[in-house]
């Protein structure tokens, strides 16, 4: 249509400053808590540009649904979870024709990354040092180990999506493994590091086995996400101090001991709870490392019921090529240890119909 190239543009100039914007809450310099509020108004305004150039339908109307659902949360129980409220605002904006999108926000993940190291580096932001069992954990100017880890799986996942190679497969693949490896010497940021490595070498032997283009049915990543989230859901709430618990307790670096803490605490219940970063125990204070069972704790049996049957929905109505699956599943298998993938601002595969094709097509 006429109007793309004009919506396009503006899309990805608002989406890129509020990417940049949203990827400052991970680097170590004083919070801005307004941020949150220009971000959201970014979104807003992208969402009310496309009804006025493409108009309204029932996708709208539902991503609007969850949208009012989590200001009702914000007004009656304080709860702020603007991760999802972004995303349910942008997730009907985005369209086909935007082919240029994924290569920007490579672009910007590329260069934010390297400013704040640099930045690091020559003394501007501090930076972090964190100790575990004797290892000693950087942050190169991240607020957390993690948060550099977080970088390098988002740099590897956006790579390898934008990226279709007919020669120097090999160059490339082994690049990406020697920059997540070098990101996990400084970090030791386990699960980052495990996922990328995951993706990686899957796509690596799918491509040269020559299917890694091939389409593959949608239940791939929707079996993937229920299963993942079921898994660490049951595991948490039902945590005994004996094997297995302890073998994958450990194996996940205690993120179920401590999300068993909160579900003693808080149990579940439809609407949620405002629950405390943190919680005391005789190891130590934990917090909810999960995504899954942050968002169950927090905003309600109904919302994550209703997130997952949407997610699955959107799945089901586009198919997929094997890369593209093995990307978006892997953003919710992260979803089992950490809380950033749901935000589209760090991985816009989540964008489902955006990545895939319609069936009907």
């Amino acid at each position: 249509m006429k109007h793309d190239r004009v919506y396009n543009l503006v899309f990805n100039i608002l989406f890129s400053i509020s990417a940049v914007l949203y990827m400052l809450k991970f680097v170590n310099i004083a919070k801005i808590d307004s941020l949150n509020i220009l971000i959201l108004a970014s979104s807003v305004f992208l969402l009310t540009l496309h009804t006025v150039i493409y108009g309204f339908n029932q996708l709208k109307l539902l991503c609007l649904s969850f949208t009012l659902y989590l200001c009702f949360l914000v007004y009656f129980q304080g709860l702020a979870f603007f991760d999802l409220m972004n995303f349910f605002l942008l997730y009907p904006t985005v369209i086909e024709s935007n082919k240029g999108l994924n290569k920007i926000h490579l672009l910007i993940l590329v260069i934010f990354l390297v400013s704040v190291v640099v930045l690091s580096h020559i003394g501007v932001i501090g930076n972090i040092l964190v100790f575990r069992t004797g290892v000693s954990r950087g942050s190169l100017g991240f607020i957390h180990p993690n948060s550099l880890g977080l970088m390098a799986y988002a740099i590897t996942l956006n790579a390898l999506y934008v990226f279709k190679l007919k020669r120097n497969k090999f160059i490339f693949y082994g690049s990406l493994l020697i920059f997540n490896y070098f990101i996990f010497a400084i970090t030791d940021s386990r699960t980052s590091f495990l996922i990328s490595l995951l993706i990686i070498l899957s796509c690596f032997i799918f491509d040269f086995r020559g299917t890694l283009y091939k389409v593959v049915k949608s239940s791939f990543i929707y079996i993937v996400m229920v299963v993942s989230s079921l898994f660490i859901i049951l595991a948490t709430t039902y945590f005994e101090v004996r094997e297995p618990f302890i073998f994958l307790n450990k194996l996940f670096t205690n993120r179920i001991y401590s999300g068993n803490v909160f579900v003693a605490e808080y149990g579940y219940n439809l609407f949620g709870n405002v629950i405390k970063g943190a919680l005391p125990t005789l190891a130590g204070d934990v917090i909810i490392d999960s995504g899954y069972v942050g968002l169950i704790l927090r905003l309600g049996v109904l919302f994550f019921i209703g997130y997952l049957l949407f997610m699955l929905l959107r799945i089901k109505q586009n198919i997929f090529l094997l890369k593209e699956a093995i990307l978006i599943s892997s953003v919710f298998i992260s979803l089992m240890f950490e809380s950033y993938g749901f935000s589209g601002f760090i991985f816009p595969v989540l964008f489902v119909d955006f990545v895939g094709r319609r069936k009907e097509l």
